[in-house]
């Protein structure tokens, strides 16, 4: 959120659509990866839109239901936002009336297909968008204290008869058709969200007043108040979480400040009573996001350890860790893979990946362009 989304539903089929914009370039689920180890990941679009283009969110609500968003270049070279649409064959942009003009979406979140929520910007203001499956609407963003913002990094998620978007030091819930605002306070800087339902609703981030260690925050929505839950270990920054349950929450985040040799990573698991380190391959990438796999396991990626491989994802399986491969784009002619954000297709074990690749494009330039793949597990 979704990838937030719990609902069950078939592994999409991906075909060929001669007509479509944003045809997929692969047309089967894929097979064993070269380690001989489990399906890897397949790319379902990617180079479709313009130069400069890059996905950030993905959501799933359906096997013809998916939405992922982000920006592209325009044909005056200037940003403008993206909403793409999967409608069960393929990936085309979503051209359903009413979505605002944006130079940018940053997230995008699904309850259900007809229960659909995107934030972004347009040029420096902020906007949300709700789309009820037949039209988006515009919906204004309550006014913030002092001109406050929540951030490129914020995150919306979406509940039955309402939404939640979280940045910086606020945290906003659209109920009833308006908005309420939860000010957390100076320093504060929450960096995911996810809500299971209306009464379960967790938001990470840190906080560090001038001169002390940051310190992680980790709080929890119950229905009638946050709550400020334990915090993993001081100095850790939390980037982004996954909640399966609550007792049962991942979290992923490096330590401030950094070392000598850049940023540590570490993963850390709640299961409702304790926090708990858990061993794994942080080492191998810059991680920016992890999300269960519906079948007790949890996926993890991010930046890739090399310029040039291609991109892949971490599994765990709850004991022990395996690399899968994820496919090239093209041969020797792409580089910097970096996937963004996950979402899970129901309880398949399947998932939505989106994020960007670059194109070597001659005398030393490159370019960018939006990569989406789904996994074969």
């Amino acid at each position: 959120m979704s990838k937030r989304s719990l609902l069950r539903i078939a592994l999409p089929i991906l075909v060929t659509a001669t007509t479509a914009l944003l045809a997929p370039t692969a047309s089967a689920a894929p097979g064993p990866d070269a380690t001989g180890g489990h399906p890897g990941w397949a790319t379902a679009s990617a180079g479709r839109l313009t130069w400069g283009s890059s996905m950030s969110s993905v959501t799933a609500a359906g096997p013809f239901a998916a939405w992922a968003v982000g920006s592209q270049t325009n044909e005056n070279s200037s940003s403008e936002g993206v909403v793409l649409r999967w409608n069960g064959f393929s990936w085309n942009e979503d051209r359903a009336p009413g979505l605002p003009e944006a130079t940018s979406w940053h997230s995008v979140n699904a309850s259900s297909p007809h229960d659909v929520w995107a934030y972004g910007r347009n040029g420096q203001e902020e906007l949300t968008a709700h789309f009820d499956g037949l039209r988006w609407r515009l919906v204004d963003l309550p006014e913030l204290p002092n001109a406050g913002h929540y951030g490129s990094r914020a995150e919306i998620a979406a509940v039955h008869g309402g939404a939640w978007l979280a940045g910086d030091r606020w945290i906003s819930t659209y109920q009833d058709g308006r908005w309420v605002t939860t000010d957390l306070g100076s320093g504060h800087n929450i960096l995911d969200l996810q809500a299971l339902s209306s009464r379960d609703i967790w938001a990470v981030g840190g906080s560090a007043d001038l001169g002390e260690q940051l310190q992680p925050v980790v709080r929890h929505w119950d229905g009638r108040d946050w709550h400020d839950m334990a915090p993993p270990t001081p100095g850790l920054r939390p980037v982004h979480l996954y909640a399966e349950s609550s007792d049962d929450v991942w979290l992923v985040g490096d330590l401030v400040p950094w070392g000598e040799n850049g940023p540590e990573y570490q993963l850390w698991h709640w299961d409702g009573r304790d926090w708990e380190q858990v061993d794994a391959p942080l080492d191998e990438l810059a991680p920016r996001v992890l999300h269960g796999d519906g079948r007790g396991g949890l996926w993890l990626t991010g930046d890739p350890d090399g310029f040039e491989s291609p991109p892949f994802y971490w599994h765990y399986d709850g004991h022990d860790w395996e690399r899968v491969s994820g496919e090239r784009v093209d041969d020797g002619q792409t580089q910097a893979y970096s996937i963004a954000d996950l979402a899970p297709i129901g309880h398949t074990g399947r998932l939505w990946a989106v994020g960007t690749y670059s194109r070597l494009e001659g005398e030393g330039r490159s370019n960018s362009y939006e990569l989406i793949q789904y996994s074969g597990r």
